[in-house]
């Protein structure tokens, strides 16, 4: 199917997102389904690759938790056992993240008090999908003892 070859051109999809996109626009369902399967047969959909590579470039530019990359990709309509190989293989620790997030906002916040970066720096961490055991931990790591509460 021609319309799928173009969508791919431009970036991977994953095999849920290419079906319902096809689909959407109008397309048989026969027809969508023979293309899924050539295209699966010519390795041109593979959800495993493209969820390992999806979670390295998110973690690059948009650092998340662990829990927070498995809920996107469940959206995105990647299988649970897909998601739990893809964050086993390339997925960093949650701790680290967190003290790496940590450690690159605490220095945008010097001027502040330290009340108020530990507030910042769990309300951002937080959102980034961290448990409040990993946020405490990576502020502890980060300010020192006056700041921590």
């Amino acid at each position: 199917m021609v319309a799928a070859g173009r969508l791919l051109s431009r970036r991977g999809y994953f095999e849920h997102e290419l079906r319902s996109r096809l689909l959407r626009a109008g397309h048989e369902a026969d027809a969508v389904e023979t293309a899924m399967g050539r295209l699966r047969t010519l390795e041109l959909l593979d959800d495993a690759a493209l969820a390992r590579s999806w979670i390295e470039e998110r973690t690059r530019t948009k650092p998340r938790s662990q829990q927070a990359l498995r809920r996107e990709l469940e959206d995105r309509g990647v299988g649970p056992e897909v998601v739990d190989q893809a964050l086993m293989s390339c997925a960093p620790d949650d701790v680290a993240q967190a003290r790496a997030l940590a450690t690159v906002a605490v220095s945008r916040m010097a001027g502040l008090p330290l009340e108020v970066q530990a507030r910042r720096l769990r309300g951002r961490l937080l959102g980034r999908g961290f448990e409040t055991e990993i946020v405490t931990e990576a502020v502890r790591a980060v300010l020192p003892p006056e700041g921590w509460d």
